[in-house]
Parts: C-alpha cells; structure tokens; sequence
C-alpha cells in the first residue's frame, strides 16, 4: 500500500508534506508508516459499525471526518482502504473546502 501511494503522488506530483490521509480506524500500522515513512499526516479514523463496508466504508471514513474535522483548503486528501480479503485501494480528492454534504444545509439550499 505505501509502495502504490508514493507511486500515485509521483505521478501527480504531489508532496506528501501537502496531503492529508483519511483511512480505516483499526489499521493503525498503515497510518503510522503513512507518517513515519512518507510525511503524511493521518488523521484517525471512526468506527462507526462493526460490518466490513467494502469499498462504501472509505466513504462514510470521510463524511464522518469531514462532519468532524477541518481540512485544509489547499491539501490533497488520500483516502484508503484494505479489505478484509486483502485488496487495496486508494484515491486522490481536492480540499477546497468542506465537502456539501459537511455543510449545514441553508435557505438557499439546492437539495
């Protein structure tokens, strides 16, 4: 998983000092070495169920951190996940600013 991240940031050059992780809460290894190995900063995941989500789990990782946490506005945030049968995976989204669904919802709402 590390090799296929700073595979991906190559590619996209991107620093890893300029990218914020958001992963599964019970893989702690992985966050470390996210850290300690390639500079990203992790932020701790929330364990909300004790169901395997598949790939729907990395998506409620990040509304759960986005209703939680502010991301910078200028970062890269990674979002991964292994499966308990041992696929990986990982994207690449922009923070510009909180997601919408992170935003109260107002007046001039379009939902």
């Amino acid at each position: 998983m590390l090799q296929l991240i700073a595979t991906l940031l190559e590619k996209h050059a991107i620093a890893p000092c300029d990218v914020i992780a958001v992963g599964q809460c019970h893989t702690h290894a992985l966050a470390a070495a996210l850290q300690q190995e390639l500079g990203i900063a992790s932020l701790a995941g929330v364990h909300t169920h004790d169901a395997n989500l598949g790939a729907a789990d990395s998506i409620e990782q990040l509304t759960s951190m986005a209703q939680t946490h502010t991301f910078p506005s200028q970062h890269t945030v990674l979002l991964w996940n292994i499966a308990s049968c041992g696929y990986v995976g990982c994207a690449l989204l922009d923070a510009h600013s909180a997601p919408l669904l992170a935003r109260s919802l107002g007046a001039n709402s379009s939902w």
